[in-house]
């Protein structure tokens, strides 16, 4: 009877032996939390939701939960720094569609489905709630969780990020943006003071201001062509046509007689060149080339990205094309007319620095993130101030003179006016 026994128990032992056998080689009863960081714009982060996502799910079933922020909104941005803060510790950050899983970030419509299945299925073998690796995202989950029907988006319960966790988002793009608004800010009081004032002709530092403008614009368009992909043949063509206009502009700023008769449209044809990608960009809503520093689809796919339901890079389109075209009447006129459209010639490049401060101030402070193009934009509008400044200002203290008669050559090579008719 007790051999009976002995044997019926190590029977039932074996049994139970069994099933955990089969634990090591069947995935446990564990979930995954991801989460996809989107942009309503973005067509690859359709590609993913609507192509890939639902197969990926379909493999998993209820062990694998998805949820969708969206990059756009301030709440979901906040959310996507947290991320890319904690996670990101080989660049991939740099746009959307981004999946954050347990510790990992994927980037694309490609990595996502390559790559996903794989670690989802190792976070299930490992066992338990497994949550994207990045502080907040247990608090997030908790509050969605308790939410009536959890029907409102995690984004929801997100902080805002303060002024440190944007700038430290992009941390070089974000620098070089601060850089740049300083020189902005800088030179619009500088030329506006010494302007009005009627000291122009007595200023002495246009010329190392036109010099660093030009080298930093140099620095910013090279960024731009080293990293131009090659199967974006207009993002390489734009790249690379700014650049030769960049360096082509140093040896013209050296030169007082090339510098007033080809500095400004060079100038005016190099934010052209940025602003048309940037309008391809956004128009099409197609991923941007970004540089070696910034995170220029994070930046195209704001809420910022558009004033008044217009692109920004069309307006900047129309901006550069309408100094342009004022200019060049300016070249043919003469007397009044002529100081007349040399003066609206400096008003649009005052505007036109004011706005590119406030579209810079947004990137580093309010968005989080730099567009190394919208930079170069920036750049090439303050070089057209300070080319634009000597030829402007005298007009305008010309129209003023009871005479209306302006002075001779200004030291920049400039002509002086052929007549006036006021």
């Amino acid at each position: 009877m007790f051999r009976r026994l002995f044997w019926l128990i190590c029977g039932l032992a074996l049994l139970g032996m069994i099933p955990a056998a089969l634990a090591q080689t069947i995935p446990d009863s564990g979930r995954v939390v991801a989460v996809l960081f989107y942009s309503p714009t973005c067509p690859y982060c359709h590609i993913v939701i609507d192509d890939h996502l639902p197969r990926i799910q379909a493999q998993f079933g209820d062990q694998l939960e998805v949820l969708l922020v969206n990059v756009q909104a301030q709440a979901g941005a906040a959310i996507y720094h947290q991320a890319c803060a904690a996670l990101d510790t080989g660049g991939v950050c740099g746009g959307v569609p981004l999946m954050a899983v347990g510790s990992r970030l994927l980037m694309g419509a490609q990595d996502i489905p390559n790559q996903m299945p794989a670690i989802v299925a190792g976070l299930l073998t490992s066992g338990g709630l497994s949550l994207p690796a990045f502080p907040e995202m247990p608090a997030l989950y908790a509050s969605w969780q308790q939410s009536a029907g959890r029907s409102a988006a995690i984004s929801a319960f997100a902080a805002p990020p303060s002024v440190f966790d944007r700038l430290a988002a992009d941390p070089e793009g974000n620098a070089a943006a601060v850089v740049v608004l300083v020189g902005l800010v800088v030179s619009l009081v500088v030329v506006i003071a010494t302007g009005t004032r009627g000291t122009w002709e007595h200023f002495r530092y246009d010329q190392p201001a036109l010099l660093m403008t030009t080298g930093a614009t140099v620095l910013v368009a090279g960024s731009l062509a080293l990293n131009a992909a090659a199967d974006d043949p207009f993002a390489a063509f734009s790249a690379w046509g700014v650049l030769l206009l960049a360096l082509v502009g140093l040896l013209v700023i050296t030169r007082p007689n090339w510098r007033a008769r080809v500095g400004l449209p060079l100038a005016a044809l190099i934010g052209l060149g940025a602003a048309a990608y940037l309008s391809y960009v956004e128009v099409g809503s197609a991923e941007a080339a970004c540089g070696l520093i910034g995170n220029c689809n994070a930046v195209q796919q704001s809420a910022y990205a558009r004033v008044l339901g217009v692109p920004v890079g069309v307006l900047g389109v129309i901006g550069y094309g309408l100094l342009l075209g004022t200019w060049l009447l300016a070249r043919v006129s003469a007397g009044a007319r002529q100081m007349q459209l040399e003066v609206a010639v400096l008003a649009m490049a005052l505007g036109g620095v004011a706005f590119s401060a406030y579209l810079t101030f947004l990137e580093p402070f309010v968005i989080g993130a730099t567009c190394a193009w919208c930079l170069l934009s920036a750049l090439a509008m303050l070089l057209i101030l300070w080319l634009a400044a000597p030829s402007g200002w005298r007009a305008y203290h010309a129209r003023r003179q009871p005479h209306g008669r302006s002075k001779a050559h200004g030291r920049d090579g400039s002509r002086p006016y052929k007549a006036n008719a006021s």
